[in-house]
């Protein structure tokens, strides 16, 4: 027998033996907050071990120490509050030690995780690491987990890009650092780096929905969201557009804790457009009656939610489980949402040196879409509303049944009662964490990580439809099949130089696989009596991608005085999607933080800032190809009459293809004001995004036309700021308020050979460009003269000075231009939360965008005459315009660019906590019964239904773009919690 495998039964079972305690310590006591009030679930450990224990709702803890020692310190920490630290004096008996915690303006007591595991305080580091906790994400009334962040975090700007129940959310960190693939943070639950794409596998129109809304908000703790590059720069080749890291919800020690939530909800849309009321046609002829179909699209929907948790466990054993059902109908007839979440989390204590947990769960959704329209597939419910004459008559027959044909196009009504497009997620992410604490100051974490899930998506047409151009009908089916691996190792080390001096030490390796399989099948012709794939025009696809990517890191932090903190790490990916020439690529970091508050020359201006803080970054961090073969020269099918094969691809394969990488520098400070009061946050970044991978022209003569390459180059720079303030703190009233603001000026410095391109399922409007914004509008513009007149075709000015009123038809330049930027100037969010004594509390927040274009593209059909659905299209039937104005003005894009800013009320919600006396006869711990809002209201000049939503969804360039998108409808909530 190996030597080996008679040592590691040994050391397997002195590692899970528990140490026996030559003494023990009982330490007993109560957190409470500033009020007097116990704080929850507040972490009361042994400073430098792993011994530790949380507090009861009432904030009482008990704490036993098995090995106490002389000069120990005991380390409080909850959430939003200054961390507190007591010497121990006493090491065997029982104590008791009760602390009263002060609030956290800035929150750098807060403990957050870096991408090595370990748990840094903030105050430590020299970038921006954003907190956001669960309970903000549970009351912001929505179950979109991602949409719940919105204006929550300075630097992320958030937004839902269609009001379809379960639809999704585009996060956008500093900006955009890529051109070609997806934008979105990477995201990570407990240690598992889980999928967030975005696939539409069967297009549907201004619809798709991002992974990250199977989520379920009521089970996140917290989530951390790592923005620059200098923060991002460990996660390596996938952290160009930040990382967010989501925490779920853990058992703390103590009785069985039960919590029972139920919600209902009510949604509508906001706003209608005008619609044409004429009662003449382009002709003259007499219209006997217009339409409008809003109301037959639009409805008022419902949503139930109701959720079931318990908790508890003891000194060695904690659990957390967890029970979601979410049903909500959409605001477009037709359409639905219903969720089912299940979540169950242990932690297990094998001994003082070694620690468990597991992290599962389970969810399983099934939405029912109808069609919109959209960028490509241009059969639907609200294409038709544009697509629609409003003199046509779209109802049912009542003699025949059947829905009379579109103009141009599919029947809305028909749409929403007969076609069916079905969509079905089951998803299991789990993770297993194992921490070891083998030698004072060493722990060594490994963690294993898996997300797997299906999602079916179908369409389905009938025989005889209402589109003209699927008579026979039409059935499509989609399947994606995931699976995400990881493996992570990290080791971390502290060794004390002196008093002064304190090295920690990391290193860390992970592993990472991911495949796809897509598989698509549609039919027309479709059999008589069936909705699935079967008819005489059959056609199959299937796509595979598969890639693996393993890195490793090094990292090092100098601690001096505790006031001045050095970090370098240096990360190494190697990665099966880059070219063979480019395999291992390295993004360093280094960053600084200083503390000049807590050094006594300081204490002339502690009256006026009592902390000040400066902090600096600098790191590089890496894009990967958007897929898996890019490096490749593939081939493609190609079918020859009743014959199958395969040819070369355009596309020519590069061995040096690399992922894209951005530099970034950040520094700011943080102060703490007129003490403790007032907290500000304020934070300068500059990105430089290089090897943008973007398709090149290459040589006729090679067989190819393009071929991917690392040929353009982004910068993006900007600033963000937080302020928090406590207005009024004391036992009957509190009032605080929280305002974040953010910019961004990202602009193309180098593309590809051409120097532009236009993306093509737009239209032709949106284009990439050197020297502009990337994704800015361009197109025609309005002939003017010198002084900004409009001028027709003739060079005449068209608008009468004295009235306004246009005299004549308007003519184009010849020449397009840059006439839009989609990309806001700041975008912002004002909070505030106020308490009246124990029971009742207000929250309110407005979420803004200021600057920004929108391509109206809505507009632009309801005012073309061959339609003419729009209120503005009546004046030329009226004559108050003249005859082909609007018939000239359609080819002029100028026109259609509307100024995209917004403010919304976001939320607004008043809760009230049932006293004592109340519950004590539900035989419950604590009652709260919640009034909450959400979208209640839109400030903006811009004139379709939502200047927040996107035809494009979540895609990288197309932004700001208008076109038969749902828009976000407003809600209003009863939400009713208790606990046991």
């Amino acid at each position: 027998m190996h030597p080996t495998g008679r040592f590691l039964p040994a050391l397997f079972a002195i590692a899970l033996t528990p140490l026996v305690a030559s003494a023990q310590l009982i330490i007993t006591g109560r957190v409470t907050g500033d009020a007097g009030n116990g704080l929850p679930a507040a972490q009361v450990l042994v400073e430098g071990t792993t011994v530790g224990t949380a507090t009861n709702d009432d904030g009482v803890y008990r704490l036993s120490v098995p090995s106490p020692r002389s000069g120990m310190v005991l380390l409080v920490r909850s959430i939003a509050y200054k961390p507190a630290r007591q010497a121990l004096t006493q090491t065997e008996g029982t104590i008791t030690q009760d602390f009263r915690l002060t609030p956290d303006v800035l929150r750098l007591g807060e403990v957050v995780i870096t991408a090595s595991r370990g748990e840094t305080e903030r105050t430590t580091l020299g970038m921006t690491i954003a907190t956001v906790n669960g309970d903000e994400i549970a009351r912001a009334g929505t179950p979109q987990l991602d949409a719940a962040l919105a204006g929550k975090v300075p630097g992320a700007l958030v937004q839902q890009a269609s009001g379809t129940p379960g639809g999704g959310t585009s996060v956008r960190i500093r900006g955009l650092s890529t051109l070609s693939r997806s934008a979105e943070p990477l995201y990570i639950v407990d240690g598992v780096i889980v999928d967030n794409s975005s696939t539409q596998l069967v297009d549907l129109g201004g619809y798709s929905s991002n992974r990250i809304a199977d989520l379920d908000p009521n089970e996140i703790e917290r989530i951390e969201i790592v923005k620059g590059a200098a923060a991002a720069a460990l996660y390596g080749s996938r952290a160009n557009d930040g990382v967010v890291q989501i925490f779920t919800k853990r058992g703390r020690p103590g009785a069985l804790r039960t919590t029972y939530r139920v919600s209902g909800q009510s949604d509508d849309v906001e706003r209608r457009l005008e619609v044409n009321r004429a009662t003449v046609n382009a002709l003259g002829a007499p219209v006997p009656q217009r339409y409008d179909y809003q109301d037959d699209i639009f409805r008022r929907a419902g949503r139930i939610s109701s959720n079931l948790s318990l908790s508890g466990g003891d000194d060695k054993t904690t659990f957390f489980l967890s029970g979601t059902y979410e049903n909500q109908d959409g605001v477009i007839r037709g359409t639905d949402y219903r969720r089912n979440n299940l979540r169950l989390n242990l932690d297990r204590s094998i001994s003082d040196k070694l620690k468990v947990g597991v992290s599962t769960g389970y969810v399983t959704s099934k939405a029912n879409i109808t069609p919109n329209g959209g960028l490509v597939f241009n059969l639907g419910v609200l294409t038709s509303f544009l697509f629609q004459p409003n003199s046509y008559r779209l109802y049912r027959d009542s003699v025949t049944g059947q829905y009379p044909p579109g103009f141009s196009g599919a029947n809305a009504l028909d749409i929403i009662d007969n076609w069916r497009a079905p969509q079905e997620v089951d998803r299991f992410i789990g993770g297993l964490n194992i921490t070891a604490y083998p030698i004072e100051g060493m722990t060594a974490s490994y963690r294993l990580g898996y997300d797997g899930y299906t999602q079916n998506a179908r369409l389905f047409v009938p025989r005889g439809s209402s589109a003209p151009s699927l008579a026979t009908g039409l059935a499509i089916s989609a399947t994606d099949r995931a699976k995400l691996l990881n493996s992570d190792l990290d080791l971390s080390y502290i060794t004390p130089v002196g008093s002064r001096i304190k090295l920690t030490h990391g290193l860390g390796i992970n592993w990472q696989q991911q495949e796809f399989n897509i598989v698509t099948a549609r039919a027309e012709n479709l059999a008589l009596l069936t909705e699935t794939v079967q008819g005489s025009t059959q056609f199959s696809n299937e796509t595979i991608d598969d890639r693996r990517t393993l890195g490793y890191y090094g990292q090092e932090q100098i601690g001096i005085d505790d006031k001045l903190f050095l970090t370098a790490s240096l990360r190494s990916d190697a990665s099966s999607a880059f070219g063979s020439n480019e395999r291992q690529q390295y993004f360093p970091k280094v960053g600084a933080a200083l503390n000049l508050s807590d050094y006594d020359f300081w204490e002339p201006f502690s009256r006026f800032a009592n902390t000040f803080r400066l902090r600096a970054g600098f790191g590089y961090s890496g894009g990967q190809p958007a897929g898996s073969f890019d490096r490749l020269s593939n081939y493609v099918f190609e079918q020859s009459g009743d014959r199958s094969g395969i040819v070369n691809s355009l596309q020519q394969g590069n061995p040096d293809l690399k992922p894209e990488r951005a530099s970034e520098l950040e520094f700011g400070t943080d102060m703490e004001l007129i003490g403790g009061r007032v907290g500000v946050e304020l934070t300068y970044f500059r990105k430089e995004i290089t090897d943008l991978i973007l398709p090149k022209t290459v040589s006729p003569s090679s067989g190819f036309t393009n071929q991917l390459a690392n040929v353009g180059e982004l910068e993006n720079k900007g600033i963000e700021l937080l302020l928090r303030t406590f207005n009024l703190r004391g036992p009957m009233l509190n009032w605080s308020s929280t305002v974040t603001l953010a910019t961004n000026d990202p602009v193309v410095t180098k593309v590809s050979t051409g120097g532009a391109f236009l993306i093509p399922e737009t239209f032709g409007i949106i284009r990439v460009a050197k020297g502009e914004a990337p994704g800015h509008f361009f197109g025609t513009t309005y002939r003017r003269d010198d002084s900004g007149r409009i001028l027709s075709s003739t060079g005449v000015p068209i608008e009468d000075p004295a009235t306004g009123r246009i005299t004549g038809i308007p003519a184009a330049n010849a020449a397009r231009e840059v006439i839009g930027n989609p990309n806001p100037d700041a975008y912002w969010s004002f909070i505030n939360e106020l308490g009246l004594g124990r029971s009742l509390s207000f929250r309110v927040q407005l979420d803004g965008v200021s600057g920004g274009d929108i391509f109206n593209f809505d507009r632009r059909l309801l005012e073309t005459p061959a339609f003419g659905t729009g209120k503005a299209y009546q004046a030329e039937l009226e004559g108050n315009l003249p005859r082909g104005y609007f018939a000239a003005r359609r080819t002029i894009f100028e026109e259609y660019i509307e100024d995209g800013s917004w403010v919304k009320l976001r939320e607004l919600s008043v809760t009230y906590s049932l006293p004592a006396r109340f519950t004590s006869r539900l035989r419950a711990q604590a009652a709260q019964v919640s009034l909450s809002g959400r979208n209640l209201r839109t400030w903006t000049d811009y004139t379709g239904w939502d200047p927040e939503t996107n035809a494009g969804a979540q895609r990288t360039l197309v932004r700001g773009f208008s076109f038969a998108t749902v828009p976000i409808p407003r809600s209003v909530m009863l939400s009713v919690t208790t606990s046991f």
